[in-house]
């Protein structure tokens, strides 16, 4: 996973429970990643207990034979994207430019997502079908533009089901 940067979870005790330290939150400013390739987050993968902010990239024509063409975010990981710019990447399942599977936070500011495509859902972004870390998620997206992107299976609404209850993430959208 993760075609050029794997982000995973390292106390080697196999745990997901919260210990001393397990803020990492690594800054990426002004990178390129480009025409890469993963079975799940084309360009990154972003585990457990991470915290990267991207600011001033550049995504484009990444690709992920399942999940997150340009990035695949998994269970209690959060992500900050910030005046980025995602374009023509593509996922085999879900989430053509990003795929958020159950992560804390998600917050995209200022960014462009274009003619991304993913072949069961999300053509720009795929959510969590539930919340099954029963922890807050706050998802909030500002200022983005949304333009192309396309996903040939119907996507569910924002009130998806979950284990026999209805989850709707805590979500801000505002001037998109």
């Amino acid at each position: 996973t993760g075609g050029a940067v794997c982000l995973l979870h390292t106390d080697g005790s196999g745990s997901d429970e919260p210990y001393e330290g397990n803020q990492w939150q690594p800054v990426f400013t002004r990178c390129a990643f480009l025409g890469n390739l993963a079975s799940s987050g084309g360009a990154v993968s972003n585990g457990r207990r991470w915290r990267p902010v991207f600011a001033g990239c550049l995504w484009e024509n990444n690709a992920a034979q399942y999940d997150g063409g340009a990035i695949a975010s998994h269970i209690k990981a959060d992500l900050t994207l910030r005046h980025c710019v995602f374009r023509r990447n593509d996922a085999g399942a879900k989430g053509g430019a990003i795929s958020a599977h159950s992560v804390g936070r998600i917050e995209l500011v200022n960014c462009l997502l274009v003619a991304n495509t993913a072949a069961k859902g999300g053509g720009a972004i795929a959510y969590p079908e539930s919340n099954y870390v029963n922890e807050p998620q706050v998802h909030r997206l500002l200022n983005c533009t949304f333009y192309g992107n396309t996903s040939p299976a119907l996507d569910r609404p924002p009130c998806m089901p979950g284990k026999g209850h209805e989850y709707l993430p805590a979500m801000t959208i505002a001037n998109c």
